[in-house]
C-alpha cells in the first residue's frame, strides 16, 4: 500500500487538490466545466470541448506548479470526458 501525502491542500473550494500516492499524483476539481478559482460549475462551458480541455489542463498545470512540478513531468493523464469524440481534440490540446 502506498503512503499518501497531500501536496496541495486547498483547491478551488474542493478540498485537497493534489495528492501523491507512491509514484502517482491525483488531482481533484480539474474537470473542464469548473471555474479555476471557485470550483463552481460554469453552465456555459457545457458542450464546449475546446474550452473545457483548455480549462481542465490549465487546472492540472496550476496544481502541479503549486507543488513545484510542471507538465513536463507528466507521463500520463487519465480522466473522463462526457464524450469520446472529444478525444482527438483533447490530445492535441495537451501538447
Amino acid at each position: 500500500m502506498f503512503n499518501k501525502r497531500i501536496l496541495v491542500d486547498k483547491h478551488a473550494g474542493l478540498g485537497a487538490g493534489l495528492v501523491e500516492a507512491g509514484p502517482f499524483l491525483f488531482t481533484s476539481g480539474c474537470d473542464g466545466a469548473r471555474d479555476l478559482e471557485t470550483g463552481q460549475i460554469i453552465p456555459s462551458l457545457a458542450g464546449a470541448a475546446e474550452a473545457q480541455c483548455q480549462n481542465s489542463y490549465g487546472a492540472v498545470a496550476r496544481l502541479l506548479r503549486q507543488a513545484n512540478l510542471g507538465m513536463d513531468s507528466v507521463v500520463r493523464l487519465d480522466h473522463f470526458t462526457s464524450s469520446q469524440d472529444w478525444l482527438p481534440r483533447r490530445q492535441t490540446i495537451r501538447e
